[in-house]
């Protein structure tokens, strides 16, 4: 069951988040060394790589997400 603090938090409210998220890992040196918080085929990674790592210039050039 949500808490009553996270039921007043708007959808856009989290895609301005997310956006805002993005915006400064973009910032980050390109070389810096990343990590998956998901696996590989796991519901919320059905498109990630089986690596173990990743650089955020790679996740730039690679992700859609970003």
């Amino acid at each position: 069951m949500a808490s009553d603090s996270a039921k007043k938090i708007s959808v856009r409210d989290l895609t301005d988040h997310l956006f805002d998220s993005l915006q400064k890992i973009k910032k980050l040196n390109k070389e810096c060394v990343v990590f998956p918080g998901h696996g590989a085929g796991s519901p919320c990674g059905k498109k990630i790589s089986s690596a173990l790592s990743s650089t955020i210039g790679k996740e730039i050039m690679n992700n859609y997400s970003m």
